[in-house]
């Protein structure tokens, strides 16, 4: 799911072999950054917010030490970039 501009994209559902490589890829990535301290990984579902018209819901978010106060707990769970 994404919104643009205030439109509203929905992406077809993920396919199992979708789902098989992002638990590979996010298990890799998330050793990854956690070896290296740089900070902490969300997978889907999770909402991004850059503002209120722009919305994206990545399969994996990288959330850098230096962004990690950009974070906010709400009713759900929103990044101010």
């Amino acid at each position: 799911m994404r919104s643009n501009n205030n439109t509203l994209v929905m992406s077809p559902g993920a396919f199992d072999t979708h789902q098989k490589v992002l638990g590979k890829v996010f298990t890799k990535l998330l050793a990854f950054v956690e070896d290296n301290a740089m900070g902490e990984l969300r997978i889907a579902p999770y909402v991004v917010y850059f503002d209120k018209e722009n919305i994206l819901q990545p399969d994996i978010l990288p959330i850098l030490n230096e962004n990690a106060s950009k974070i906010e707990e709400r009713a759900f769970l929103e990044l101010l970039i």
